[in-house]
């Protein structure tokens, strides 16, 4: 059992050594981004001329492209949008990326939570197409925007940032009142 275990070890320690550890940390891409106007949010001026420097997916310094050029690493990919306004992302704090509104009432019954995952993956996609960088998914079934958040921390779906709520809670009368008996929805409207 002891040689078995030695051989084991060596041969792992064999297959390890065949594939060299890298040992340079990989450089983030770098992405400058030129601007014709861009929407100053706290202001509510536009400001002319502008670059804004991206790196690894964050805006890490917005300026005048006269004053910001010259820092931006060489290998940055340039953007060129300067005949266009570029605003800072949206947030949008009440979504349903995993709905669709297609498939309401009995019809909905029919979906899979593997199914509304994959729909939440296309509408995060349509979502972040649409401006809007950060959204908050309030309800899901079987916690299907929980895996959708998961798989857009982990890269594997288009971002927007996504935080979420998790199951919906509500009174009976504030839900769908088209699932409740004819006799609760005379009861409690007012």
């Amino acid at each position: 059992m002891k040689k078995l275990a030695k051989v084991v070890t060596a041969a792992i320690l064999f297959f390890m050594s065949a594939y060299p550890v890298e040992t340079q940390e990989r450089r983030a891409p770098v992405v400058a981004v030129k601007a014709g106007r861009v929407l100053d949010v706290r202001t509510g001026r536009y400001l002319e001329h502008q670059l804004i420097w991206i790196e690894n997916g964050r805006v890490m310094q917005v300026g005048a492209e006269t004053e910001l050029a010259s820092r931006v690493p060489k290998d940055a990919r340039i953007v060129d949008l300067s005949r266009y306004t570029v605003l800072p992302g949206l947030i949008d704090a009440h979504t349903h990326l995993t709905f669709s509104p297609f498939f309401g009432g009995y019809r909905a019954l029919a979906v899979s939570v593997p199914r509304e995952a994959l729909r939440g993956a296309r509408n995060a996609r349509v979502t972040l197409e649409a401006g809007f960088t950060t959204v908050r998914n309030v309800a899901a079934n079987g916690y299907s925007d929980i895996a959708l958040r998961d798989a857009i921390n982990d890269g594997e779906v288009p971002r927007p940032s996504a935080s979420r709520a998790g199951t919906a809670t509500a009174t009976c009368w504030r839900r769908s009142s088209t699932s409740f008996p004819r006799v609760w929805r005379t009861a409690f409207r007012r």
